[in-house]
């Protein structure tokens, strides 16, 4: 496990996701897609990292700010596992954490578009709309209640899950991806 300090407590974690939540995409563009937003989103565990040292905080600001392209839902994962690393390696790892970046956000795009954008939507949508139009109101309360609620809550633990396993997660994600593809 790579974070032996806790630089990011809880509390810095869930501005972080928040960042992320509401703001993740919110400077798309062609040249970086997502990396304005993810960023964005680093800058409070950022800022706590380097908090002693504005110049290494300047050169992180600029490594986050590369190109960045991944499903909204699994970039969480990726945050975590760059909190961890970032705290750990500082700016004597910027490759590392690029890498991460690069090295995850293509396999988490492809699992995330199929597994949030088709499956989840299409399965739970079906399933509400049939009784909903059965004029059964559970079926606007299940939609509500599974693809906010409970997705949301879903994106928050992956965020958990990336920061708590650090670097350990590349090495489980890429052992699994084969049996979740």
């Amino acid at each position: 496990m790579m974070n032996n300090s806790n630089v990011c407590d809880k509390k810095i974690r869930r501005k972080v996701f928040l960042r992320w939540f509401l703001n993740g995409e919110s400077g798309w563009n062609y040249e970086k897609m997502q990396g304005s937003g993810y960023c964005y989103s680093m800058m409070p565990a950022l800022k706590e990292i380097y908090k002693d040292d504005p110049d290494a905080l300047q050169a992180a600001v600029k490594n986050h700010l590369q190109f960045f392209n991944t499903t909204p839902h699994t970039a969480n994962i990726i945050l975590g596992v760059n909190m961890a690393v970032e705290q750990t390696v500082k700016q004597d790892g910027k490759d590392a954490i690029a890498s991460i970046k690069t090295g995850l956000m293509g396999p988490l795009a492809g699992v995330g578009d199929s597994l949030f954008g088709v499956i989840i939507d299409t399965v739970l949508g079906s399933i509400a709309a049939y009784m909903a139009l059965e004029g059964n109101p559970m079926g606007c309360l299940i939609w509500v209640l599974v693809s906010a609620i409970g997705i949301t809550a879903l994106r928050y633990a992956m965020l958990e899950i990336g920061y708590k396993q650090g670097t350990d997660v590349v090495a489980n994600i890429s052992t699994k991806m084969k049996k979740i593809t």
